[in-house]
């Protein structure tokens, strides 16, 4: 009976967090292998621990004390906060995800980078998309245009961005609303990587890139709205946006 006492309410924590890591997938469980038999709540917590640390770099400085727009579950304005208690707490906030394209003869390929080593989240992971948190005094559109140019400097006007819409991304490492937008560019131009932000640009053929996805760490955000809009940044779904915006 003592060893039934101290089994059942394992076996349920067990039960219970399995299920949440299965329905809410999130980079903090990527390349973890399901708990065997012998799992105790102590590994599972120095695991938990472990992956946290490498989504969620909890010593940043730059930034921290920027206030962001706070919002509920349905995307309601609720607050201003800081940006690292926002992150520490994992908060509701908003944020963007813009997706470049560019064209050479008849492929596309769309630009990633990685992550600078010092950012809050997913530091040296790959981002499919430029963009940031939407702080005090801004909107979706505003943030995305400032973002692009800051981590990129690709400098394009409102009009220039075609708006995807807007996804709701819940998972244990950030809980965000993403306005997601596609823009084009010369396949001469030249980016910028914002210092401190980036650690270089490249761009990939988009006949190649759900290869280069599988092989590489790319942030759960950035996956989660990508994998969202797919349809739409399809070769022929990207001709049409293009008549659109140019």
């Amino acid at each position: 009976m003592h060893i039934l006492a101290y089994a059942l309410p394992l076996a349920l924590l067990f039960l219970c967090t399995l299920s949440r890591l299965y329905t809410t997938p999130c980079c903090c469980n990527k390349g973890k292998k399901a708990p065997t038999s012998n799992f105790t709540t102590s590994t599972m917590a120095a695991e938990i621990n472990a992956t946290m640390k490498d989504i969620i770099n909890s010593d940043f400085e730059d930034n921290k004390d920027e206030r962001v727009i706070i919002v509920d579950e349905n995307n309601e304005f609720q607050e201003l906060k800081a940006r690292k208690i926002m992150r520490m707490e994992n908060l509701w906030h908003r944020s963007t995800s813009i997706f470049v394209f560019t064209k050479i003869g008849e492929e596309y390929f769309i630009y990633v980078h990685k992550r600078s080593k010092v950012k809050d989240y997913c530091p040296s992971y790959y981002s499919i998309g430029f963009g940031g948190v939407v702080s005090e005094n801004e909107d979706m559109l505003g943030n995305a245009v400032k973002e692009l140019e800051e981590e990129s400097g690709i400098k394009k006007s409102p009009e220039q961005l075609f708006d995807l819409g807007v996804v709701k991304c819940d998972t244990e490492c950030s809980r965000s609303f993403v306005g997601s937008y596609v823009v084009f560019i010369d396949p001469d131009f030249q980016t910028i990587p914002q210092l401190n932000e980036v650690e270089f640009i490249t761009r990939i053929p988009l006949s190649e890139f759900d290869e280069f996805l599988q092989k590489e760490k790319f942030t759960v955000i950035s996956k989660t709205v990508y994998n969202h809009f797919k349809d739409k940044m399809t070769k022929s779904a990207l001709d049409e946006i293009y008549k659109k915006i140019n």
